[in-house]
Order: C-alpha cells, then structure tokens, then sequence
C-alpha cells in the first residue's frame, strides 16, 4: 500500500521573502563587522553566516545545505502552506499549521484540547529587529479571538477610549513562552526560518505549567478533533 503525504503550498514569493529576511540579518552583521566589532562577536555568528551564504545565493552545494536544502526543511514541517503576507505596510512570513492538538507538557499522553490550524505570521524584518512579541499566532477557528492559545493572547481595549483593532495583525499581544523562550530567542539571534516555525509549533501543541488562559477561556472551538 502506497502512502501519499499531504501536500504542502509554498506561494512563488514565499522563498524570496524568506531570502530577503536572511540577507536583512547578514547585511546588518557587515554593518557591526565595519563598525568595528570584537573578533568574538564575529567567529559567535560564523556558522550561521556559513549556513546562509549559500540559500541568498539561491546555491545548493549539497544535499543538506543550501536554497533547496532551506525548503526541504520547510517541507517536513506540520503546515499546510507558506506565503507571504502584506498587510497596510507591513509584510509577514506566514505559515498555515497542520491540526494543534495541544497536550500537557509533563505528560505528552494527556490531551488537553483540540485547536484546530493556526496562521502563525512573522515579521519579514523578524531577525533585523528581533522582537516575539510582534509574532502573531492566530487561531483559524476564530481569527479575532483575544485568547487564541493558553499562552498566547491579545490586549482587550473594552476600558480604552480607542476602538478594538478590526484586523488582528493590529492587536498587542502577550505570550508565555516558557521553556521555548530561549530556543525561540537564538533562533532570531542565528536566523533559521524552519526552525522557528517548528518551534512555534511544539509551543502552540503545549500546555505548559501554570498558563495564563485556561482552555474555558479561549472563545472558538477547541473540542472537535480534526476530521
């Protein structure tokens, strides 16, 4: 019996932008080298610089390094499709996830709620200006969901005299990433796409210890498996 895997979308101007983002980051390490950086700081980020030279030159010296080698991981990954993402001025390296099924974090066999598919979006600009609170992990269930995740949420702007944020991409949010804050932290700091996507990931499948929202807080459907 043959076994076909889900395909996966990744939108013509997906892998360009993700491109854009690596070369962002390096330009930005020439910069801080010109400005008279330690030879520490420098030899700290020489593996990545090695690891990315060749995907901005849309090179593949080998089976497991390169442009080709960059979307291969992509491919593994639990999503169902990459694009980019325009928004007002701003532009996003979004990925749609496969089914969350989150679990408890001390016992992976405890199942704690059915969540459904996440539009995970992050900042084209993510590894010049490192910042997790400007990802957006959005529930597909309810896109406008303050309490999209135990972990992950939006500011309420009932008692502010400014209006809610029609489009989500516009709401403040606020996250407890717990154990994953320091992996998701060197991700930014030694910029790997793939890898934080899969992060992003393992957290939203996560009910780590003490979250902020309980599942009875979250207002979509977090009871139905995936069909």
């Amino acid at each position: 019996m043959r076994i076909v895997a889900p395909s996966m979308e990744i939108t013509p101007d997906f892998v360009p932008a993700m491109i854009q983002a690596y070369m962002g980051w390096m330009t930005l390490q020439s910069e801080v080298a010109a400005g008279g950086a330690s030879k520490r700081t420098m030899e700290k980020h020489a593996v990545t610089i090695g690891r990315l030279m060749p995907i901005v030159k849309k090179q593949s010296p080998s089976l497991r390094s390169g442009l080709d080698y960059e979307v291969t991981r992509l491919r593994g990954l639990k999503f169902v499709k990459f694009e980019l993402f325009q928004h007002e001025d701003r532009q996003y390296l979004a990925g749609t996830t496969s089914h969350i099924t989150i679990t408890e974090w001390s016992n992976r066999k405890r199942i704690m709620g059915e969540l459904g598919a996440y539009w995970i979006a992050i900042p084209l600009n993510i590894f010049v200006a490192p910042d997790l609170g400007k990802i957006h992990m959005i529930p597909m269930r309810n896109p406008q969901a303050r309490d999209r995740h135990p972990h992950h949420y939006t500011r309420s702007y009932e008692q502010r005299s400014v209006r809610e944020p029609a489009h989500p991409l516009d709401r403040e949010t606020g996250n407890c990433f717990g154990d994953y804050s320091g992996t998701l932290t060197g991700l930014l700091a030694e910029p790997d796409l793939p890898g934080l996507f899969q992060q992003l990931y393992g957290h939203l499948s996560t009910y780590g210890n003490s979250p902020p929202r309980h599942m009875d807080a979250l207002d979509f459907d977090h009871v139905t498996e995936e069909k």
